[in-house]
């Protein structure tokens, strides 16, 4: 799949909506090393309007790299400049800087929850889905980043979809909140779409929880 980093071009049709939880972040994991958007690409909007043919065949939307400190902002609706103001620092370690580390007891919870999450989205990526209104088209689900604050873990997923309209480029993004200590979830939340959603809610991802019981109990909590 090929990322634009030309941010010029990016159009939203869809805003995306934080989840607004304010506070001190205790640390973020980054899953990417970038942050990934499906959005309207202004060039192949002109392209579209050149006639008919053009508009029945071209799928307007590209892939985007943002940047990873854009978690900022969809977790606690604030700017990274906003929040640096406020906190001062956001602590953030990739996949790559926690697997060579040295090992502690921090890392290897931080290697365990990475492990759960990959492990989360390849059995339970159509179940977000699901949860989150998509109803056809699933393809992949991937993990963005982890913010943990407070005594939650807010775990952002990606999943891609394809339609009629988005051919490869359907997208939504969601965040799942757990609990630090017992790992249960807590409410999810969708939080952008190339289509169109409803927000999460207790009793909409309470089947979700249920499905990922023995998941959570096997790679976190060891029983």
């Amino acid at each position: 799949m090929t990322y634009s980093h030309d941010l010029d071009d990016l159009d939203f049709d869809n805003p995306i909506t934080p989840v607004g939880i304010r506070g001190q972040i205790d640390i973020i994991i980054d899953h990417r090393e970038f942050f990934p958007v499906s959005a309207m690409s202004k060039l192949k909007r002109r392209h579209q309007k050149g006639g008919f043919l053009q508009w029945a065949t071209t799928d307007i939307f590209q892939w985007f790299a943002l940047p990873a400190e854009e978690i900022i902002y969809v977790c606690c609706g604030m700017t990274g400049k906003e929040y640096l103001d406020r906190y001062q620092e956001f602590p953030m370690i990739t996949e790559q800087q926690a697997a060579v580390a040295e090992e502690s007891d921090s890392v290897l919870v931080v290697r365990s929850w990475i492990r759960f999450t990959h492990e989360f989205c390849r059995q339970h990526g159509s179940d977000l889905f699901s949860t989150a209104g998509g109803w056809s088209g699933f393809e992949a689900a991937e993990a963005i980043s982890t913010v943990k604050i407070a005594n939650r873990l807010m775990l952002f997923v990606s999943m891609r979809y394809r339609s009629i309209d988005r051919r490869g480029t359907g997208q939504v993004i969601c965040a799942v909140e757990f609990r630090d200590d017992d790992f249960s979830l807590v409410n999810f939340y969708n939080v952008y779409s190339t289509g169109t959603f409803n927000r999460g809610s207790v009793a909409g991802f309470a089947p979700l929880a249920r499905m990922i019981l023995p998941l959570v109990r096997s790679k976190l909590l060891g029983f």
